[in-house]
């Protein structure tokens, strides 16, 4: 049963007059005006509160009136003054459900404020259902970082009621909240609350699903007995956090409770990089039994995902043996799996990178021709400017594709790019729209680096015919330095044509 002050006490209590000194009428006025800036919307509780703030008597009937919803809202106020006069309000109307913003004024500047909300607080916190201490448990907790409140006997009162019997329930409730914070804290509590063994921890822990949770507790699965570790084992498709799998596998390792060939292969197609790579140090130097699962996988399974994993595996273990099946998946129907298999011939085989490239770039998808591009990027090979001219072509209408061009074009050599981004000109009319910016911040760029080797004549004359003099002119400073350099050029291969 709650425990509630009478509004007439709350009364007596908070809203004597500030002063006992009788205010002159030009004292009010006054006071009156220096709170002008209060910007209180809401005129009568201007009114009630500048009398409160001059010294007059409030009675019930006044505060009686007032809007609890103002008061919340100036709750926050640069006045000192007014955030009292507005959790008085508060605490008058028992306005529980501003808990949470009360909070927030324990760490108040003002002593007054301050000393009225720990009191209002310590008060409601043996007032509040459990549930509501609950979902305000990280604004409490966040005291702990604040000089002015007093958070330690804040937070003791806080256990106190929390500890009783009939909360208990409701903390493990909050275990599974929504709220990260509210997990983590409940999970504070239940550990002090309740003495449970390890096999129970990490029981919550799992059903919690939360990932931190799971890491605080995949310790304690080193002090399981054989039985609960293979219970654990039994409920694996449940277990979501890497930390608490890797711990499990390798309890079950190193007690041997399972067959060794079982559990590499479940390690080895874990959804964790940190699992499959704890499967290829189980394998060490047996290359044959790595190449094995990963050839068996690739020929045998529907699922893309292993078939990812299986090429990242050989991507790692770089055999040449794995060439042909490599080779065979760039005509996957998939094309994640396309995109996977040019990246492990890329590593395999580094000397035909160019091939490989150069053979994927008409791939239908984007996220392959892509991939080809960025690969180029890194290399710094030279993509052919016929190949790049015929896809172009073929994608007139795709903004992703010319995007690509660009940045691609951005890495590569000033000629060559150049060339390269003239065929922009081939984009339908809606994605020249989309990239006009692209093209600018690039000729831009482009007009400011040194230049540096010599355009062929199909370069230069593709160049010329793209940027004409009333583009050029267009683009204002960057158009002249790019027109400056091609007079340049044009003045160097007349030069040649006379000695020629």
């Amino acid at each position: 049963m709650r425990i509630r002050m009478t509004i007439s006490n709350r009364l007596s209590q908070f809203f004597m007059p500030k002063s006992s000194v009788v205010l002159t009428p030009a004292l009010r006025s006054s006071i009156a005006a220096g709170t002008d800036y209060y910007s209180l919307e809401n005129p009568e509780f201007y009114e009630i509160f500048l009398d409160w703030r001059t010294g007059v008597s409030v009675n019930d009937e006044k505060i009686s009136s007032l809007s609890v919803m103002t008061a919340e809202r100036h709750l926050h106020h640069r006045n000192g003054y007014l955030r009292e006069f507005c959790l008085r309000v508060l605490i008058v109307h028992e306005r529980f459900s501003a808990f949470r913003i009360i909070i927030a004024r324990l760490n108040d500047y003002a002593t007054e404020v301050r000393d009225l909300a720990e009191a209002t607080v310590r008060d409601w916190i043996n007032i509040l259902p459990a549930e509501d201490i609950i979902a305000a448990l990280p604004d409490i907790y966040a005291l702990q970082k604040q000089s002015r409140s007093n958070a330690q006997q804040v937070m003791k009162q806080v256990l106190v009621r929390l500890a009783a019997p009939q909360c208990h329930a409701i903390i493990l409730e909050g275990i599974s909240s929504r709220d990260h914070k509210i997990r983590a804290l409940c999970w504070q509590l239940a550990l002090n609350v309740f003495r449970w063994g390890p096999m129970e921890k990490i029981v919550r822990a799992i059903d919690s699903m939360d990932t931190l949770l799971g890491q605080f507790v995949s310790a304690d699965v080193m002090n399981l007995s054989d039985s609960e570790v293979l219970e654990l084992y039994a409920r694996w498709t449940k277990i979501k956090v890497m930390q608490l799998r890797r711990a499990i596998l390798l309890a079950l390792k190193q007690r041997q409770l399972h067959p060794e060939d079982e559990l590499f292969v479940l390690a080895l197609w874990d959804n964790s990089y940190t699992i499959r790579n704890l499967a290829r140090g189980w394998a060490g130097a047996q290359t044959k039994k790595l190449t094995a699962e990963y050839r068996h996988m690739l020929a045998n399974t529907m699922s893309i995902r292993k078939k990812l994993f299986a090429l990242e595996g050989i991507r790692l273990q770089k055999s040449g043996a794995m060439l042909d099946v490599c080779l065979g998946l760039l005509r996957d129907e998939h094309p994640g799996i396309r995109k996977s298999a040019l990246l492990t011939l890329c590593k395999i085989n580094p000397e035909k990178l160019p091939e490989y490239v150069h053979d994927c770039i008409y791939d239908p998808s984007i996220i392959v021709v892509k991939e080809c591009m960025k690969i180029c990027i890194t290399t710094g090979d030279l993509l052919q400017f016929s190949a790049l001219e015929q896809i172009t072509k073929n994608r007139k209408t795709e903004l992703d594709f010319f995007r690509q061009i660009i940045e691609y074009a951005t890495h590569t050599t000033p000629w060559h790019g150049l060339h390269i981004v003239s065929l922009t000109e081939l984009a339908d009319q809606e994605v020249q729209s989309a990239i006009q910016q692209s093209l600018r911040s690039f000729l831009a760029h482009w007009s400011r680096r040194v230049i540096y080797g010599n355009p062929t004549p199909l370069q230069f004359n593709a160049i010329l015919s793209w940027l004409s003099k009333e583009k050029l002119d267009a683009m204002g400073h960057s158009g002249r330095e790019i027109g400056f350099i091609f007079d340049v050029e044009i003045n160097r291969q007349a030069k040649l044509a006379d000695d020629n």
